[in-house]
């Protein structure tokens, strides 16, 4: 190789004309990687070219059907009951529900307050 990086590029072409170039794993790599993605295109299409049909056919696919409860085997329940009773049941327990909103809200009204610098040494390295 230190030879041939002190050749003119005249000498390089004559020294190798006519022989097949050399593949590297990464030139291999690269040619894997292009057919995987002509492949993950060529699937694509099949499957759009499939929706196609369908809609031509009457059977179209609708992915914007409006959601009714109790299909798929949801039964209707209004969350807003079950954090009723979520509430109830800390209350039983002395728990305050309402106690970690407010110390959330109390850390972000102080980190609101808090200057550049300052929030950048508080959270300087920690992971997000």
């Amino acid at each position: 190789l230190e030879a041939e990086a002190s050749m003119s590029v005249e000498e390089l072409l004559a020294r190798y004309k006519g022989k097949a170039p050399m593949h590297t794993a990464d030139e291999d790599d690269d040619e894997e990687e292009e057919q995987e993605e002509e492949e993950e295109e060529e699937d694509a299409a099949a499957a759009d070219r499939a929706i196609a049909r369908a809609a031509l056919e009457g059977g179209g696919v609708d992915d914007e059907q409006e959601f009714v409860p109790g299909e798929d085997g949801e039964d209707g329940v209004d969350d807003e009951a079950t954090l009723e009773e979520e509430e109830r049941l800390a209350a039983q327990e002395g728990v305050d529900p309402r106690a970690s909103e407010r110390e959330e809200l109390a850390a972000l009204e102080a980190e609101a307050s808090m200057s550049v610098e300052e929030l950048l040494t508080r959270y300087k390295g920690k992971a997000p």
